[in-house]
């Protein structure tokens, strides 16, 4: 099934330029600065109109000080058309007004309105400015706003250049300040994250924790992490395969071999000896469960997992049977104690319980316990069995690892033997875990259900 062009593998130097998070950052920061610029400008704007029209209201009261013969030429000059104070004559000419502006209220809406009239009518405005005089009289001043407009575009430009290059340098700023805080480390997670792709094994980890404390810092750490866990899940399982691979053909020789020895153990049996008596009934046992384990490891490694075949038995000959098998193995020191009541019945899978007892046993003994106790009790619908022994412990460092593959918690043991049993109570819906391991002991507690 061909994979959508949306989720197909992509290298990072793929990506188009305008498509990269660094290019995207620049331009929302400049799209961001020239926004504000370009909306900053307008107060601006109009402050500078105000400032303006305070400058040619100041020239009014200069020229009504000055009086009707000094006036005149600096009429003209100020760009006014008329000047006239509070019951004195008229300086210049009143034209009709189209603005009027009282400087002593002077509203920003007010200038804003004055200055978008001459957007939509090309022609000259006429402005009548009213504030305080001389000598507390009211003062009038008549002007054109053609002056005053070219004097704010002017300004306006002038700055609006020079804040455009002040927004350009700082989004240059930020954006280096954010490619070397941000992007650099998304770009190095990148790489890693596609050298541990293309190649788990032989990439190895390409990203290495760094000490930035901020959220960049704690996820390179937790990718190194994961890079870690996954490298020894990866690991784990080339093992678990090799180990199949192996069994798989193994097996077959295997049951040769146990069929010779099942064969002789037969033979050895009609032995008029009663020590032969005694351990050769162990032996055909051991060797027939042998052959079952190989049938079973031999469906497990083509993908057949089985289902534990339950049925209602007697646990107390069971447990005495795993006792037979580790005495006869074990020396004269070792002691199997059967502590399950006679009266005590269990739903399982007759075989696998066995297994799963007689590793937990075999642990016990070749770890250099002398005394191995089996309990059992009900209660609220479940089966709690325990194996408990005086053996040295568990070291704590393989405390978290008792239950991984390949993680032995003794000397020359592969680490398959608890995962296995573990596997296999799970398989009957209940439960294998290490109930407490110290100097005088360790002890199991399998759950089973009640049905």
């Amino acid at each position: 099934m061909a994979a959508s062009p949306s989720l197909r593998s992509q290298n990072y130097r793929e990506i188009p330029a305008r498509g990269r998070l660094s290019m995207r950052l620049l331009g929302l920061l400049l799209l961001a600065l020239v926004s504000s610029t370009l909306v900053a400008q307008i107060p601006f704007a109009l402050g500078y109109r105000q400032i303006c029209l305070e400058q040619r209201f100041a020239a009014g009261r200069l020229i009504a000080l000055a009086g009707p013969v000094a006036g005149y030429p600096l009429l003209e000059q100020a760009g006014l058309l008329g000047v006239q104070v509070e019951g004195e004559d008229l300086l210049g000419s009143s034209p009709q007004a189209d603005i009027e502006h009282r400087l002593d209220d002077l509203q920003p809406l007010a200038l804003l309105k004055g200055g978008l009239s001459r957007v939509f009518e090309d022609r000259q405005w006429v402005i009548r400015l009213q504030g305080p005089g001389p000598d507390g009289r009211r003062l009038t001043v008549w002007l054109s706003d053609g002056p005053v407009d070219r004097e704010v575009v002017d300004w306006t430009r002038r700055t609006l250049f020079f804040s455009l290059g002040v927004a350009g340098v700082t989004a240059l700023a930020l954006y280096l300040l954010l490619q070397w805080l941000v992007v650099g480390s998304i770009r190095c997670i990148t790489r890693s994250l596609l050298v541990f792709r293309t190649d788990p094994l032989e990439g190895g980890q390409a990203l290495q924790p760094c000490r930035r404390q901020d959220e960049l810092g704690f996820i390179e750490r937790e990718l190194y992490r994961m890079q870690e866990q996954l490298l020894a899940a990866l690991d784990q399982q080339a093992k678990l395969a090799a180990l199949g691979a192996m069994v798989s053909r193994i097996n077959h020789d295997l049951k040769s071999l146990l069929s010779t020895v099942s064969l002789a153990a037969g033979r050895l049996a009609r032995v008029d000896d009663p020590t032969v008596g005694r351990i050769a009934p162990l032996l055909i046992d051991a060797v027939e469960r042998a052959l079952h384990l190989c049938t079973e490891t031999q469906d497990l490694a083509r993908g057949e997992r089985t289902v534990p075949q339950c049925s209602r038995f007697a646990l107390a000959p069971l447990v005495t049977e795993v006792g037979q098998a580790l005495t006869a193995v074990g020396d004269a020191s070792f002691h199997w104690y059967n502590r399950v009541s006679p009266a005590q019945e269990v739903v399982a899978d007759r075989d696998r319980l066995y297994r799963v007892l007689l590793n937990l046993g075999r642990n016990a003994l070749e770890a250099g316990a002398r005394h191995v106790t089996i309990g059992a009790r009900q209660g609220a619908g479940q089966i709690h069995l325990e194996v408990a022994d005086d053996g040295p412990g568990i070291p704590p460092s393989l405390g978290r690892k008792l239950f991984h593959p390949f993680a032995g918690a003794r000397a020359g043991g592969i680490g398959l033997g608890l995962v296995t049993a573990r596997d296999l109570i799970r398989a009957h819906g209940g439960e294998l875990e290490l109930a407490e391991s110290g100097s005088r002991g360790t002890r199991f507690s399998i759950i089973l259900p009640g049905r």
